[in-house]
């Protein structure tokens, strides 16, 4: 095992406080790594190489502040470097020991960690290939999960999250929860309590991390009171509920969007599924925007759209509503009464406006592009041009 500069300061960070002294970590050939002193510029220290080489301390006395003690740890029995203690260091000679123990201590705990963060590592890229990779053979896929002692055969819901401001606003208490991988386990962590939570636990999980902002999660929801579609069913519906939980486990600044496919049944069908939600997530958040679940059964109309041609798209656009295209306050109105299913009481309760006052603006959009909003037929059209504006973005 090679002494790493992440690891180099953590062991400062642990010994911190416990050890009221300048604190440097040098490994095998005396380079120093870290410093609890940013100021120091100092590069290697000989003296340190020599006690990692001999396996043991040097003190040396010097005046009363400037006083030096040099202690190597191991790992495994193998000497991987030393602590350089400097400044009034004369308490810590009969201690020694002890702040070698807890220092090597510190190092075997970062050791199982890195381990285990590389098995995370392992399963979430074996999960992006299985995922991402239409070439994979089921055999390969098969013999892969085993060697990972991951189960994804009865997997029967997939559910697709994607991320907004996320990784500026997770903090973690320790400087290591600083680093990405660490912040990863959060969001792994949080996604698996907002879903025991909604579903009042009794769910396997295998949450996996598909890079950028983007994470997936696989349900076997077999031993919960709940079919898959039941499941499926409950989410689209209680849907904010499941938002609020997810953003309690991480923070409320960060915007999470979910993509949902229909349930599967075999180790196919999670390929199909997962296509699926990434589908409808991508089209429900460059249409609707974020902070919403979309199942891919919902999207309707949208899913066409989504394939349409550049040049028709624009064409048809220009056709319906290009009068209104820079007034937003209008295209506004008309997202919010469509989405309260052309109720004019609800769109204006929604829109913190009086009655009359939404009635006004859907006249004066009538009089500008020729169609009316209120028209079910001329609402299909207007929707359509929303959304395939929506899509341009």
């Amino acid at each position: 095992m090679k002494l790493e500069r992440s690891f180099a300061q953590q062991l400062i960070d642990t010994l911190w406080d416990e050890v009221n002294a300048k604190i440097l970590v040098a490994d095998q050939e005396g380079q120093i790594l870290a410093c609890s002193d940013y100021r120091t510029n100092r590069r290697s220290d000989t003296i340190a190489k020599r006690a990692v080489k001999e396996g043991k301390k040097y003190h040396y006395k010097g005046s009363k502040k400037s006083g030096k003690l040099i202690i190597p740890f191991s790992y495994k029995q193998q000497l991987l470097g030393a602590l350089i203690l400097e400044g009034e260091v004369e308490r810590y000679r009969q201690s020694h020991t002890l702040i070698r123990r807890l220092a090597e201590k510190e190092l075997k705990e970062m050791a199982i960690l890195q381990r285990l963060r590389y098995d995370d590592w392992a399963k979430d890229k074996f999960m992006v290939d299985f995922l991402l990779d239409p070439k994979l053979e089921q055999e390969l896929i098969a013999k892969q999960a085993e060697l990972l002692n991951t189960d994804i055969s009865n997997r029967e819901v997939v559910l697709l999250f994607r991320f907004n401001k996320l990784w500026g606003n997770l903090e973690s208490k320790k400087k290591v929860g600083s680093t990405k991988d660490v912040k990863i386990g959060q969001v792994k962590q949080g996604i698996i309590l907002a879903l025991n939570n909604f579903f009042s636990g009794h769910i396997d999980h295998l949450v996996a991390y598909l890079g950028g902002s983007s994470f997936a999660d696989l349900i076997d929801i077999k031993k919960s009171a709940f079919s898959a579609h039941k499941a499926i069913e409950l989410l689209v519906n209680s849907q904010n509920g499941l938002l609020k939980n997810i953003k309690d486990n991480l923070t409320n600044k960060v915007d999470v969007t979910v993509g949902l496919g229909n349930p599967c049944s075999d180790m196919k069908g999670i390929k199909t599924t997962f296509s699926e939600a990434k589908t409808a997530l991508q089209l429900g958040l460059r249409i609707w925007g974020p902070n919403r679940l979309y199942f891919i059964r919902d999207l309707g109309v949208a899913r066409i759209l989504g394939e349409v041609g550049d040049e028709v798209r624009h064409k048809y656009i220009v056709n319906i509503i290009q009068p209104i295209l820079n007034q937003p306050e209008m295209m506004k109105t008309l997202r919010i009464f469509f989405e309260s299913d052309l109720n004019l009481s609800r769109a204006a309760e929604r829109s913190y406006i009086h009655r009359n006052t939404l009635i006004y603006r859907l006249d004066k959009i009538t009089e500008q592009i020729g169609l009316d909003p209120r028209i079910f037929d001329h609402a299909i059209q207007i929707s359509t041009a929303l959304m395939l504006y929506a899509l341009t973005k």
